[in-house]
């Protein structure tokens, strides 16, 4: 989210305590979107906000500069623009970099590219070069995946006064200068429809600098033609009614698309983000007027409270959400999460404004280094000296331990784990004891859930039977024997409690996952590899493979999705696989996921049952396919906490399952 103008700057007329009040809805909405609360589906539009709200004060500033002075100090801007920024955002970088590392080094693996490039201002274009989605939320995001606007913010703050300061000189009128601006805006947005594509996911279009330069561009336009001047104090009443009356039909249209409006809706990309910023430019110009009641209105000490903090509870607020998800990293439904958000959120935001923001803004930096001046020459070498040297090891343990993974390894799990010594033996003696070859050990409970999901599931939760002919039938898995597992992000937080259990069971597990695989992919790499499988390999893949293709010519793709499954199982045929335990995919009643957005859902409702009705044929032309139907069991509470990611419950169950099909 941008970065916001100081509360009181140098120059009384550049601070509209309004805007501040704007910027309170407009980052309320976007942590209700972050909170995945579907009763306001377009929050995350509280962005687009900011991006016009910016482009207007920046360019306004500017523009009063050069008015004044017939130039720009463009060092002074850049100073300026990093007291505001920088400071606050290196501190949130060091601190929750600190904390992956000490308490989550199971997200670390990217941390290091993410560190950089949010030190370089290249965040969008690393989520874009990286394919890392903004709304297909798999796992765990990013930690610092809110980062892509403010570089969109820096990056728009690097060039602009250089490119505004050249129009000034070149252009007399401001009305010409400002329809060049719009001219600007217009090309962003009839670029970002050429680019959308409807059956894709837009993230790139939404992530893109090029795209969303709109809004920033349709506010700096604004600033040419709506600047706030003295006189404005004795205009008609006519006009500040017309003014209010205009701004308040803004604020509703804002709010309908906050309410309205989804990520996946084609008129978003088609002039949607358009209306928004149009809407935000009229509520602007009423919200700068001295003597409107919508100016009066945002200018509410409550609003203007958050308003100022707007910076700093945009970036602290999503590492505290993506550590705090209901259900799965505490056992908290989602409105007393919400709570619990908002409460640390404030409460850091607050510390980073109060004892980073401020103090930097009114130039502590200058009177450090007065004072080191003071002191002796050692003393003065000395701080800048341990301060960089601490700046430089902290970046050495993200870069190190935070990228010590190849991408190949972050995306894909690979584990060879080989009972230990006796195992086997053991596992045999105590299966002839117990009088059942398929008896699963007392010591594997529910409490042996991955770190992501600490809940379990009572001892009456029924098994899936299998469907087809059973593993057993085909000469079953042996205590012994591999079990090589393939999934997408569904089994990947199962990996610790899957191989623990089989491991305990006396098998060797090959656990691999890649949290986005399509079944052609895995069958190239696997293929690419060359890397030998288990005797017996589960595979829960299909989630991917055509989601992206167009709904009303689905039917089309079924001999696509058939020859890319008879493909996969040829290729682990080749590598030794003997028999297949094939998962299917469930979607529970919509009253069990009531934070998943409906749009999402329905694209499950519709996609889900093709893909089983395609694994019920190819049951039909693979004899040792055996079935593990989870989509007979997936319509229970608290199994998965999106329709389809598993909770520490759906994670027991989906044990349970695939033994019971597999016959081990």
């Amino acid at each position: 989210m941008p970065g916001s103008l100081p509360s009181r700057p140098a120059n009384p007329a550049a601070y509209f305590p309004g805007l501040d009040g704007l910027r309170a809805i407009s980052v309320a909405a976007v942590l209700i979107y972050h909170a995945r609360l579907t009763w306001l589906p377009g929050g995350f539009l509280g962005v687009e906000v900011f991006f016009v709200v910016s482009g207007y004060l920046i360019t306004l500033l500017l523009t009063r500069e050069f008015s004044r002075t017939s130039t720009i100090s463009l060092r002074s801007f850049w100073l300026r623009r990093a007291r505001r920024l920088l400071a606050a955002v290196y501190a949130l970088l060091a601190v929750v970099a600190v904390i992956v590392l000490v308490f989550y080094r199971e997200e670390s693996a990217t941390l290091a590219a993410q560190v950089w490039s949010a030190l370089g201002y290249v965040t969008n274009w690393y989520f874009v070069a990286s394919e890392q989605s903004y709304f297909a939320v798999v796992e765990r995001p990013p930690v610092f995946q809110h980062l892509w606007s403010l570089a969109i913010e820096e990056q728009f703050y690097l060039v602009w006064p250089v490119i505004i300061l050249g129009l000034c000189k070149l252009i007399w009128s401001r009305t010409l200068i400002a329809l060049v601006i719009f001219a600007g805006a217009v090309a962003s947005l009839a670029w970002m429809a050429i680019l959308y594509d409807p059956v894709a996911d837009p993230s790139r279009v939404y992530y893109g600098t090029d795209t969303r330069a709109s809004g920033l561009l349709m506010g700096a336009a604004l600033a040419l033609l709506w600047r706030p001047a003295p006189t404005w104090t004795r205009e008609p009443k006519r006009t500040v009614t017309s003014l209010d009356l205009v701004g308040g039909v803004a604020l509703v249209v804002l709010a309908s698309c906050f309410l309205r409006l989804e990520e996946f809706d084609a008129f978003l990309y088609q002039g949607g983000f358009a209306v928004v910023s149009i809407a935000t430019l009229v509520v602007i110009m009423a919200a700068v007027h001295p003597s409107t009641a919508i100016g009066r209105l945002l200018a509410r000490p409550a609003l203007t409270w958050i308003g100022v903090r707007s910076y700093s509870l945009y970036l602290w607020h999503w590492p505290i959400f993506v550590f705090t998800r209901p259900g799965i990293d505490q056992p908290l439904g989602l409105y007393p999460t919400l709570v619990v958000r908002l409460v640390l959120t404030v409460i850091a935001a607050e510390l980073s404004y109060r004892y980073v923001e401020v103090p930097i803004r009114s130039g502590a930096i200058g009177r450090w280094r007065r004072r080191l001046a003071a002191h002796d020459d050692a003393r003065r070498k000395a701080s800048p000296i341990a301060f960089a040297g601490v700046a430089v090891l902290l970046l050495v343990a993200v870069t190190t331990l935070g990228g010590g993974k190849s991408e190949g390894e972050q995306l894909l799990v690979s584990q060879q784990v080989v009972p230990p010594a006796g195992a086997v033996v053991e596992a045999a003696a105590n299966e002839s004891a117990a009088g059942s070859p398929t008896a699963a050990p007392d010591s594997v409970t529910a409490g042996a859930a991955t770190s992501d999901t600490p809940s379990s599931t009572p001892a009456s939760t029924p098994v899936a039977a299998a469907s087809g002919t059973s593993a057993a039938g085909t000469g079953g898995a042996q205590p012994g024997d591999t079990i090589t597992v393939l999934g997408d992000s569904v089994l990947l937080g199962a990996e610790e409690q899957m191989s623990d259990e089989f491991v305990a069971a006396g098998y060797g597990v090959d656990y691999r996952v890649k949290p986005a695989w399509m079944l052609d992919e895995a069958s190239e790499e696997l293929a690419a590899t060359g890397q030998p499988v288990g005797s017996t390999v589960v595979i829960n893949l299909g989630h991917n493979t055509l989601w992206e293709r167009d709904r009303a010519n689905f039917d089309n793709w079924a001999g696509e999705f058939d020859r890319d499954a008879d493909e996969l199982l040829a290729t682990l045929r080749d590598l030794g696989a003997e028999r297949f335990v094939w998962v299917n995919m469930g979607v529970p009643d919509r009253s069990l996921v009531p934070e998943l957005g409906q749009r999402q859902y329905d694209l499950y409702l519709w996609y889900f049952p093709y893909v089983n009705e395609r694994l019920a044929v190819l049951l039909d032309r693979h004899s040792d396919v055996m079935l593990a139907d989870w989509a007979a069991l997936a319509n229970q509470p608290g199994l998965t906490y999106d329709a389809m990611h598993l909770t520490g419950d759906g994670i027991r169950l989906m044990i349970d399952t695939v033994r019971a099909a597999g016959g081990f």
